[in-house]
């Protein structure tokens, strides 16, 4: 599975739990691969999906947290059919991120 079916089964995942799902696109995503929310009154949340075997890093936290900014996002979530490294985690606890890796996913999603 490319990054792209990736983000487009994600996106089918999400809508069928109940959100409204836009896809940013591949290039110029400013941090952000979904841009989900539940209701017209719930929390717009950004989502940087990564699909690696491996962990992911600070990097992917960053790009969220500034994503959830330009997007004026109330939440930034990193979900991952991998891990995330030490660093990423600490980075998330300060900043608000909320990560999920491929345990929190299956056992969120079903994924």
């Amino acid at each position: 599975m490319t990054g792209t079916e990736f983000e487009r089964h994600m996106a089918a995942v999400l809508r069928r739990r109940g959100y409204s799902v836009t896809i940013t696109g591949a290039s110029g995503d400013k941090g952000a691969d979904l841009v989900v929310r539940r209701h017209k009154w719930s929390p717009l949340i950004v989502v940087q999906l990564k699909r690696y075997k491996g962990s992911v890093g600070v990097a992917a936290v960053q790009q969220a947290f500034g994503a959830r900014t330009y997007y004026r996002a109330d939440e930034a979530w990193v979900a991952t059919t991998g891990r995330f490294t030490r660093a990423a985690e600490d980075y998330a606890r300060r900043t608000g991120v909320v990560l999920i890796d491929r345990v929190a996913m299956a056992r969120r999603w079903g994924v």
